[in-house]
């Protein structure tokens, strides 16, 4: 057994606890309320993405229920490497969607949006969305993130 072998794990185990992460979420929660800040929740949206779509549509009423401020970051569609079955999953989560939509109650189409149309009006901003995506370890959009 080498030395790295009875190293990483351990310190993986760590950097993934659920420990470690209720540390940071208190560091963030403790900075947040000395500086005075309201609670920022980041929406990372797709246009062509149905459930993004769906998640756009409630997040107003989310947003008076709990007082937060939304900070929304329209991103590009997922690389091809994360989605090797791109029509079939398009086909599904418009479907799928549709679906949650009718069973929470909530009225609303999900409106089929090609990737190839929104990719044509890729901008720097959207970069920058899309690079926020990826440093929080992400890819896909119809994400919350807080902290």
């Amino acid at each position: 057994m080498s030395l790295k072998s009875l190293i990483v794990p351990p310190l993986a185990a760590y950097k993934v606890s659920e420990g470690k992460y209720l540390a940071k979420r208190k560091r963030f929660e403790r900075q947040r309320q000395k500086a005075g800040e309201p609670h920022v929740i980041e929406f990372f949206h797709d246009v062509s993405d149905p459930y993004s779509q769906l998640l756009a549509k409630v997040l107003p009423e989310f947003q008076a229920r709990y007082y937060v401020t939304l900070k929304v970051w329209h991103i590009s569609p997922p690389v091809d490497d994360f989605v090797p079955e791109r029509q079939k999953l398009a086909d599904y989560a418009f479907t799928d969607a549709n679906r949650l939509a009718a069973q929470a109650g909530i009225d609303f189409q999900v409106k089929k949006i090609t990737h190839v149309a929104f990719q044509e009006k890729t901008s720097p901003e959207n970069l920058d969305a899309d690079t926020r995506l990826a440093n929080l370890g992400h890819y896909m959009g119809g994400m919350l993130f807080y902290g």
